[in-house]
């Protein structure tokens, strides 16, 4: 299925597959995937069969998480982006960054990345 996301008004196809070899490639568990794109655990268990129809929003928060692992994979190993998350961040006033991406606090989380690729405190 293919949608407008939001915030490029191109195109993002989110098929099973990519639902499932993301979250893998970062070494997310469902738990935490499902929070990141605002879904339930039945329904994360129905996306990754591909018995869920793709909403907008859900399209939306997925290409959003392509686009911040992406980056955040220029800055770090790919295996601490999972410890990354769950940091509580000074910086954001003691939310971790998978608490602002459930409460879809994207631009929170990309200012976030901002500081942290310019050199800025991390803590």
């Amino acid at each position: 299925m293919i949608l407008m996301t939001r915030a490029t008004k191109a195109p993002t196809e989110v098929r099973t597959n990519s639902v499932a070899s993301l979250r893998a490639s970062y070494g997310l568990s469902r738990s935490a995937f499902r929070r990141i794109l605002g879904v339930s655990a039945r329904a994360m268990c129905e996306l990754e069969r591909d018995r869920l129809a793709i909403s907008a929003t859900l399209a939306r928060r997925f290409g959003d998480a392509q686009r911040l692992f992406d980056v955040l994979v220029s800055l770090m190993e790919r295996e601490d982006i999972r410890a990354w998350l769950r940091a509580p961040s000074s910086y954001m006033d003691g939310d971790a960054p998978l608490e602002l991406l459930e409460r879809d606090e994207i631009d929170r989380v990309w200012h976030l990345v901002y500081a942290l690729s310019s050199g800025e405190p991390r803590g």
